[in-house]
């Protein structure tokens, strides 16, 4: 059950459905190309069902946005339970390196959605989630690593800055020649990332 702070609601499952399938068409092209036509047809739906559960292309996108934010939610749920800030911002970084193809996709969504002169409620309500897993990192880091009155308290902040860089980082060069070339094993690169994370939070302490 999902937190009832979260500005969401459970998804019905032909909204699934046809989230599942927008993603794997952007993931082999891209957002210029999708169109709702395409969608329906691929999905099997009629366009009167899409509308249903969709306002417009543009209401879809933001849906794959905040559902992708929604499972961050949920991977994070156990560490936030700890209220170990090692362990928060692990999680963070894992689910997003895990599949960096799906995350630099919800990159160029957050572009494309913010060019939108009014963007949909549900990009709304990503922007608002994505604000709240923020606030709940500087929370845990508020009571990690407590500080004196005087101290600077912008450095809060950094923690989710730190793996919010990294992982838009990563996203950004990993679809380049240089990255392939030099990055032979991804997954040995995420977990050396996720490992020199764990040391400066241990030497930050």
């Amino acid at each position: 059950m999902l937190n009832p702070i979260y500005p969401v609601k459970i998804l019905h499952p032909t909204e699934t459905a046809i989230l599942n399938t927008a993603l794997s068409q952007l993931l082999i092209g891209n957002v210029q190309q999708l169109s709702v036509t395409r969608l329906v047809k691929l999905s099997g739906l009629s366009r009167s069902v899409f509308y249903q559960h969709f306002s417009s292309k543009e209401d879809l996108l933001a849906g794959l946005l905040l559902a992708d934010e929604v499972g961050l939610a949920e991977a994070m749920k156990p560490a936030l339970a700890e209220k170990d800030l090692k362990t928060t911002l692990r999680s963070y970084l894992k689910y997003r390196l895990q599949d960096i193809d799906k995350y630099r996709l919800m990159v160029e969504l957050e572009t494309t959605l913010s060019a939108e002169m009014e963007p949909p409620k549900r990009f709304k309500d990503w922007r608002r989630l994505r604000k709240i897993h923020a606030d709940q990192i500087r929370s845990i880091a508020v009571q990690d690593r407590p500080g004196s009155p005087n101290d600077d308290q912008d450095r809060y902040d950094f923690y989710f800055g730190l793996v919010w860089a990294l992982a838009n980082g990563v996203a950004s060069i990993s679809n380049t020649d240089a990255y392939t070339e030099l990055i032979k094993d991804r997954r040995g690169f995420s977990r050396y990332l996720l490992e020199l994370m764990d040391t400066w939070i241990a030497e930050d302490a």
